[in-house]
């Protein structure tokens, strides 16, 4: 059985690409909403539906590498997940935040993992 990393932002179609960032290949996927929402009931109207309540798969874990960060656009949100080595055996070793450095406002994927589990900004 293959696990599945999952984000809470958002969205069905999805389209993946590799892109060169500086010296290192740095994967991307971008997922937007489709255009347009269809309803089969009469009660609800097709813009009803949040596409930021929920969750959605984002990566195969196998898929993953260890050792850089991912880069993931949902719903339009830039993000990134990385392996935390230092997370507890029984817990999720991924994590994920904003792809944007608070201090620089460069894409945090664009960084390295510290040896304390932290990403930093390159």
């Amino acid at each position: 059985k293959r696990s599945i990393l999952r984000a809470a932002p958002t969205t069905a179609a999805l389209g993946s690409r590799r892109a060169v960032r500086g010296a290192s290949i740095v994967p991307t996927a971008v997922v937007e909403p489709p255009a347009s929402s269809t309803s089969t009931s009469n009660d609800s109207k097709p813009d009803d539906f949040d596409w930021h309540a929920n969750w959605y798969p984002v990566a195969f874990e196998a898929d993953l590498d260890d050792a850089a960060p991912y880069t993931f656009t949902l719903l339009g949100e830039p993000l990134v997940f990385w392996k935390d080595h230092t997370a507890a055996a029984d817990t999720n070793p991924y994590r994920c935040t904003a792809d944007k450095c608070p201090h620089r406002l460069v894409p945090l994927s664009e960084g390295r993992v510290n040896e304390k589990g932290e990403i930093e900004c390159g």
